[in-house]
């Protein structure tokens, strides 16, 4: 078994620490994370800083809004009266923030050194996102109504506009003071201008959270079809799926220019992107779950994968003054912040590759470029936990031969390769653009999970594992039911279920003996499917075994082929007739006749009998105990008004397997 990787989707399945991966599917050093700060909540909801560094995280479950100094240190800005998340930070020019809570809809006031203060009550259930314009208006996006706010320095609130949708949650403002929003359930985007709202784009996705304007107007919304689902709490409010929602799970970014050209830029099977910020360079930061990764999008939809974080909620993004970028998170309260320009080194993991059992390693080879001050090492290691951290071998040490080096690893189920990349010359970076690892699977026996040797005729059966007898009708009445189609004689059908853990080909064996023998005769070899016709004419009557051999054979060597076997259960094999004794014929007045006579089998129980006259058509009759279900069954039937002359009655018995005994009797009517 060989795995390679050598595309963007290959290793965008990696973790990345400090490097990026390119949509050329190179893997090189990128941006340096570290972890910034500890706010001890459950979820930093919003982010946002100040002319003087500091940085402010919103949090829940507890409505808590912390300082991060730039020593680092937090403190406690406000705890707002009855909130319990608080989902929008804004921060004006004299350094005062602004909060929203969730639920309640309130806004506050926190200025630099005093207690929060209440600014407005929104009326609307939530607050979710808020946005200060350059002349210094504060505007809310807001659930429960769909509306726009702006709310005026004394607190009074003015409805801009409302949206067709429940949410509006995202918002913010160009460089001209032109307003945008973005709202959930059908995945609108706004332009908030001159008091009026006006759609811009109405995206396939059911949420547009990620919002960000360039410096040219152009507007970038990151839309998604997920729902943000956290372990502990419950921040989001239930908000169903729109009728004819599309369910597929995706996410997606959208470039809509000035004069509202729309184009999509990238999209993606991550089904949550939860913010989009500019960079320095004019680039697109996406945040999206639920695997805590985020991408680097340029204007030409190139995107490459940036940073990969253990929390997988990333919920909130600033830019910090230097072209860094803060990241708060959500389940451990944490926030992180990624540097501007390509670290001296960096990691990249592989994911786990699942041999699916035990394997044996060969050989790992990687293609990759390292210039003079730049180095690229390389180590495996391996366990048989799907998590690494379970009992798996320590990291090997560095490997040697980029063209294949013997992999280490002790043998197991999973195994991940990690490649280290650093560089001592500022500008220059190594690059890796391929691996290649090889193992062999311990081979493991094939499965064989049922036999069934169906009677003739039958593709299943039945729930009783046979047809069930003939009853004669409540009240002695008659009735002529049509015989079915006639079996083929002597073919019963065998059928299994088998498997191969590996995967494995697999060819089959039947062989037959009767229960009384020791010895198995061959039926047929080197079957490929799972079912057989079986003729059992040559078969000698009585009680009989299947037995079918499993082997995976066509993809193994002979030392290492395995086999499976199954017996079935016994069965009777039947290919005699019925016969037909004591048959005759008596008057029994009014021209009327009586046949009567005695069937039987020598291995089945009888299931059906049959008469006709003149090879008319055939009619039913009953044993003389009223149900067909014994091997011998006397019986007695009366035919009436034939003509008059001579007559030939036919009498026909059908056993359980669908063999036929026929008799007959003739009978005279009249003189002649």
């Amino acid at each position: 078994m060989t795995w390679r990787d050598d595309t963007f989707a290959e290793f965008e399945k990696g973790e990345v620490k400090g490097v990026s991966v390119a949509a050329d599917g190179s893997v090189t050093l990128s941006q340096a994370v570290e972890e910034y700060a500890d706010t001890k909540a459950l979820h930093v909801w919003a982010l946002a800083r100040d002319a003087q560094g500091n940085l402010y995280a919103g949090t829940g479950n507890e409505g808590k809004v912390f300082r991060i100094g730039p020593d680092r240190k937090v403190d406690l800005a406000g705890a707002l009266p009855d909130a319990r998340i608080v989902h929008a930070l804004a921060v004006d020019a004299e350094g005062a923030v602004y909060a929203g809570t969730s639920p309640g809809g309130r806004i506050y006031r926190i200025a630099p050194g005093k207690a929060p203060a209440l600014v407005c009550s929104t009326g609307a259930r939530y607050v979710w996102a808020l946005a200060l314009t350059p002349k210094g208006d504060l505007y809310a996006a807001t659930g429960g109504g769909g509306k726009v706010l702006r709310i005026s320095p004394d607190g009074k609130v003015t409805e801009v506009g409302t949206s067709s949708d429940e949410h509006v949650v995202s918002l913010t403002a160009g460089q001209d003071g032109t307003l945008y929003a973005g709202t959930e359930g059908s995945g609108l985007v706004y332009r908030v201008s001159g008091g009026r709202m006006q759609v811009l784009y109405d995206a396939p996705e059911r949420e547009v959270r990620g919002l960000a304007v360039g410096r040219d107007g152009t507007l970038y919304a990151g839309a998604m079809s997920g729902a943000v689902r956290l372990e502990e709490g419950k921040e989001e409010p239930p908000r169903p799926r729109p009728e004819g929602a599309s369910t597929e799970e995706r996410s997606g970014l959208y470039r809509i220019s000035p004069s509202g050209a729309v184009l999509k830029l990238w999209e993606s099977g991550q089904p949550l992107l939860l913010a989009a910020l500019m960079d320095g360079d004019g680039r697109v930061l996406l945040a999206t779950g639920d695997k805590g990764m985020f991408y680097r999008v340029g204007d030409d939809g190139a995107a490459a994968v940036v940073a990969r974080f253990e929390e997988t909620q990333p919920l909130a993004v600033c830019a910090g003054r230097e072209g860094d970028v803060f990241v708060g998170m959500g389940g451990a309260g944490k926030v992180y912040r990624m540097w501007k320009g390509a670290g001296t080194e960096g990691t990249y993991i592989s994911r786990r590759y699942d041999f699916g059992s035990g394997a044996r390693w060969g050989k790992i080879a990687w293609r990759a470029e390292a210039p003079a001050g730049t180095a690229v090492s390389v180590q495996t290691r391996s366990g048989n936990a799907e998590k690494s951290d379970d009992g798996w071998s320590e990291w090997s040490a560095d490997l040697r031969d980029a063209s294949g080096s013997p992999i280490p690893s002790p043998p197991a189920r999973f195994l991940q390769y990690r490649v280290r990349l650093s560089s001592t010359t500022p500008g220059i970076a190594p690059v890796l653009r391929e691996a290649t690892l090889t193992g062999l699977q311990e081979n493991l026996r094939p499965t064989i999970a049922s036999l069934d040797v169906l009677p003739p005729g039958r593709g299943r059966p039945s729930p009783e594992g046979g047809p069930p007898p003939q009853r004669a009708p409540q009240g002695g009445g008659g009735g002529n039911p049509k015989p079915g189609p006639a079996a083929k004689q002597g073919v019963t059908a065998v059928q299994w279920a088998a498997g191969d853990p590996n995967g494995d080909e697999l060819s089959y064996a039947l062989y037959v003996r009767g229960i009384d023998e020791t010895g198995w005769r061959l039926i047929e070899k080197d079957l490929k499917t799972t079912s057989y016709p079986w003729n059992t004419e040559s078969t000698p009557d009585g009680p009989t075994l299947i037995r079918v051999v499993a082997s995976d054979r066509p993809d193994n060597p002979e030392p290492l082929a395995l086999t499976a076997e199954r017996v079935s259960e016994p069965f009777e094999v039947d290919n005699t007739p019925p016969r037909l004794t004591s048959l005759k014929a008596l008057p029994d007045g009014a021209g009327a006749f009586r046949v009567e006579g005695e069937a039987s089998d020598e291995t089945s129980p009888l299931k059906r009998g049959e008469y006709a006259v003149d090879s008319g058509d055939w009619n039913a009759f009953f044993p003389s105990d009223g149900i067909f279900d014994s091997r011998t069954e006397p019986f007695s039937f009366r035919v009436t008004g034939p003509s008059e002359g001579g007559h030939v009655v036919l009498v026909r018995v059908t056993d359980a397997l669908d063999n036929v005994g026929v008799g007959k009797v003739v009978i005279r009517t009249g003189t002649k």
